[in-house]
């Protein structure tokens, strides 16, 4: 009822408006009255559609502004996360650098020839101590080679297929490794042990060995070269029951991180 009325009275004021203009030629008085009447009911219509104009327009202004805005985010953060892409490929070639660095390193001042394999696969299961790596029968690889990482001894190879090989590691309970304590040359066999420590076995009570001690390999064995780096000395118990001491060895390498290995030549190749 109350939309109908003033719908009406709408009506009725733009009526008047339109007569008062009508006697807007002859009567300047009435015409400047009707002007002021309908001015005065029209002008805060005009000026709510001019605010609610104004404020769609705003409102889409915003609106266009935030999307841009989010689209603008959106391509910022891909260049970042490629940027921090770019960045580990980077990282990953300068570690890679660094280990065949070590290697060229090991094998200058061995004077060792050698071929350099990636490790593609570990077994560290507590009944064997394995890694095997991209380089096969294909590659010239040969059972009983012995692999170093370019600090020291990891193991050696116990089989081989066209193109790829299985490394034993030191850290296994059947390998064995005669090995010298670099101080003091007593001499014994490193074997692997649980919690990927090393245990030198068959050394009499009555030699010494302290801890801190160096070991490399003896050479004596026919397997591994004189002189690597096998590991050092962490644990001595030397009153246990029986004739030898305990004694336990923290290897040069960590055996559960190893990415790339070094397979020395055996004298077969070398002639």
């Amino acid at each position: 009822m109350e939309k109908r009325a003033n719908f009406i009275l709408t009506a009725i004021l733009i009526f008047l408006s339109l007569l008062l203009t009508a006697y807007s030629n002859s009567n300047l008085y009435l015409a400047q009255f009707g002007n002021k009447v309908v001015m005065g009911f029209t002008s805060p219509i005009a000026g709510t559609f001019v605010y609610s104009r104004n404020w769609v327009v705003n409102y889409f202004d915003n609106y266009i502004n935030l999307f841009h805005v989010q689209e603008e985010n959106q391509k910022l953060q891909l260049q970042v996360e490629f940027l921090q892409a770019e960045n580990a490929r980077f990282r990953e070639s300068e570690i890679e650098n660094q280990r065949l660095h070590q290697i060229l390193k090991f094998s200058v001042l061995q004077q060792q020839e050698g071929l350099v394999a990636n490790v593609i696969a570990y077994s560290n299961k507590s009944q064997q101590q394995t890694i095997t790596i991209d380089r096969g029968s294909n590659d010239g690889v040969e059972l009983k080679q012995v692999a170093v990482d370019g600090i020291a001894l990891l193991g050696q190879v116990i089989s081989v297929t066209g193109n790829s090989s299985k490394i034993l590691l030191i850290s296994d309970p059947l390998s064995g490794v005669d090995s010298i304590s670099q101080e003091t040359r007593t001499r014994g066999v490193v074997q692997g042990d649980k919690e990927n420590l090393l245990l030198w076995k068959y050394l009499p009570k009555d030699q010494p060995v302290a801890v801190g001690s160096r070991i490399i390999t003896s050479g004596a064995d026919g397997v591994f070269p004189h002189g690597l780096s096998v590991g050092v000395v962490i644990q001595v118990d030397n009153q246990r029951p029986g004739m030898f001491q305990e004694i336990f060895i923290k290897p040069a390498s960590n055996l559960n991180r190893i990415e790339t290995v070094y397979l020395l030549k055996t004298a077969t190749d070398e002639s």
